[in-house]
């Protein structure tokens, strides 16, 4: 390893233009009906359409990965999840847009003793490589 050996590396997830979209759509559109409750002096509809805004911006700020010496973690929202970097067998691009961890369809498919996880990671090679230095073994070509 290089100068980081024992030191975790959290990476940010990518924000991709879809996701942008939605957003924009959520905070545009909560926003108005925000303004239009706070006017109408209905604190529970202000309470209600603001929880979405909340969500998304919550969303943006924790989704991350950070690789441990022994552990890959993901955190998004209210979900947290560790996987074993000895159980890591190999990554690959991918455009998967099931539900996952990732705010991006720019994707890495990482294929593990225990399934397959999504992730976006804004610094894709810094990822890459902080994986493939703790665990040499996972088959990374192409990624």
């Amino acid at each position: 390893m290089r100068g980081d050996e024992g030191a975790a590396r959290v990476f940010r997830s990518k924000v991709g233009g879809p996701f942008i979209v939605a957003a924009a759509v959520v905070f545009g559109m909560g926003g108005t009906a925000m303004a239009s409750a706070v006017a109408g002096g209905s604190v529970v509809h202000v309470v209600i359409f603001a929880l979405p805004m909340v969500l998304l911006a919550w969303m943006i700020l924790t989704t991350q990965y950070t690789v441990t010496e022994t552990d890959l973690q993901l955190r998004c929202l209210f979900s947290r999840r560790s996987i074993p970097l000895r159980s890591i067998q190999r990554l690959r691009p991918s455009r998967n847009p099931l539900a996952a961890p990732a705010l991006s369809l720019d994707r890495i498919e990482i294929t593990h003793a225990g399934g397959v996880a999504l992730v976006s990671p804004r610094d894709r090679h810094g990822f890459v490589r902080a994986i493939v230095e703790r665990s040499p073994e996972v088959d990374a070509q192409g990624v």
